[in-house]
């Protein structure tokens, strides 16, 4: 695991104190898989939204501005997040 996935983990661990058994931890495992997916969403939103200029197929040689396709990309895949 990487240091994010580390960070999303102790968010989803929590100690709880027992008269019986003194201090446990819990792990939460479907908050922590809600977790990783929301983050890798986000990275492919911003790796779509990075993608701002590509080479046109059309016009050779000519860079031309993406016409707001990875905006609209990285707006989709966010939105997968709110299903």
């Amino acid at each position: 695991m990487n240091d994010r996935d580390l960070e999303l983990a102790d968010q989803c661990t929590a100690q709880e104190f027992s008269d019986c058994t003194g201090f446990s931890e819990t792990f939460d495992k479907a908050k922590f898989a809600d977790l990783i997916r929301a983050d890798e969403r986000e990275a492919c939103a911003k790796v779509c939204e990075t993608g701002v200029d590509y080479e046109h197929p059309t016009v050779k040689g000519h860079i031309m501005e993406n016409f707001g396709h990875s905006r609209l990309l990285a707006k989709a895949i966010r939105a997968r997040g709110d299903k």
